[in-house]
């Protein structure tokens, strides 16, 4: 078992803070102790100054723990307070989301981790830390949030397990990890990237099929690629951890029941936008989407995707009521921006060519008198043998 302290009382009022003194600190002070006698029968000295050094000793340690304080939030929808970390202990009281506490002592148990708390109306107990979140990890997460703020959503997962939220998109340690998150989370990704692979001496070359929530997972990168796919995310009606990055192995694509019929041969959906909506015979509102889609076989990391495909309802077929609009083999990077009016939408996004030289590609997409929608892109192709109209 290990311990750290993070804060006793909140100030440095000598009797409340002895009171507090965790047992790593009492023994500091008894060492200390020891070693001023032993010198005061060598060297000789004054009773008051003994005991001026010993109350010095324990206040500045009461002070140093008071500067080391940390406030948290409550981050789960329920979090119970329980007497001690034993398994056998009794609960002394609950507390909600977005409580305000105040962390005194953390201690590691086998592979938990543990914070004592002091909170609303006096409470004082034990807690799963990844119940909680400090202030500044709530702080940093409002910054990713207002970088994000201008981007549509690209995508959205969920995680099948916890999974950590991270400060930045690097799992080399786990320094920068804002929480970790229960399972069934969903998260907006709105910027996809890139890096190196990470070398992960646990995981065998011929390891079993990843498992969500593992962070050895990495099931949205080809197996010959050197590099792991990472996302920038929104978490999805999360007040207290508004943003974040999330390991792409570790969660699912989430995509909409109606595209998943459009996958290609060799291909996996990486990103979906909405065009518009057409009633159905109930009055119910179908979308109509551009869909974007990855080979598994490709091994570059700077495209986001390198296939696109554009999709329609059509209310008026019963049997198929999705069909076809445009296909087209082309290499882009994330965010699409989308602009929907009426019957008529927009979308552009920055396409490479085989140099992976940016330009931007933009798209029209047009309801007509018949209900259809048809497409275009400036600059392509009007040959109605264009293998891009479908």
């Amino acid at each position: 078992m290990s311990r750290e302290i993070i804060q006793i009382a909140p100030s440095c009022f000598f009797p409340a803070a002895l009171l507090d003194l965790p047992s790593n600190i009492w023994l500091y002070i008894l060492f200390s102790i020891k070693y001023l006698v032993m010198a005061m029968k060598k060297h000789g000295g004054s009773l008051l100054i003994f005991i001026v050094v010993g109350l010095a000793i324990i206040s500045l340690s009461a002070c140093k723990n008071t500067l080391l304080g940390e406030a948290a939030l409550v981050l789960t929808e329920k979090m119970d307070v329980r007497s001690s970390t034993a398994k056998a202990s009794r609960s002394i009281g609950g507390l909600k989301r977005g409580d305000q506490v105040t962390i005194v002592e953390r201690v590691t148990e086998g592979d938990t981790a543990y914070a004592r708390i002091k909170g609303p109306d006096g409470i004082d107990g034990w807690t799963d830390v990844r119940n909680l979140v400090t202030q500044q990890n709530i702080d940093k997460s409002k910054e990713i949030a207002a970088t994000a703020a201008e981007i549509s959503t690209q995508a959205e997962c969920k995680n099948k397990s916890t999974v950590k939220l991270r400060l930045s998109a690097d799992r080399a340690s786990d320094d920068n990890v804002l929480a970790q998150l229960p399972a069934g989370t969903t998260f907006e990704i709105v910027v996809r990237e890139t890096r190196p692979k990470a070398a992960d001496k646990n995981v065998s070359v011929k390891a079993a099929a990843p498992k969500a929530g593992n962070e050895t997972d990495d099931k949205d990168n080809p197996g010959a690629a050197s590099y792991e796919v990472w996302y920038k995310v929104r978490v999805k009606d999360n007040t207290i951890l508004p943003a974040g990055y999330v390991y792409g192995g570790s969660v699912d694509l989430d995509y909409p029941r109606e595209i998943s019929y459009f996958f290609q041969e060799g291909k996996k959906i990486v990103g979906w936008q909405k065009l518009g909506a057409m009633k159905d015979g109930k009055g119910q509102d179908n979308h109509h989407y551009v869909i974007l889609e990855k080979s598994y076989s490709a091994t570059d990391d700077k495209s986001d995707f390198d296939y696109l495909h554009i999709v329609g309802f059509d209310p008026k077929n019963k049997s198929v009521s999705y069909y076809n609009v445009w296909r087209e083999n082309i290499k882009g990077v994330f965010p699409l921006t989308v602009n929907v009016e009426d019957k008529r939408a927009t979308f552009q996004f920055k396409s490479l060519d085989k140099d992976n030289k940016e330009s931007l590609a933009q798209y029209v997409v047009e309801q007509t008198e018949k209900g259809h929608l048809k497409a275009s892109r400036p600059g392509a192709s009007d040959d109605p043998k264009d293998p891009r109209r479908k």
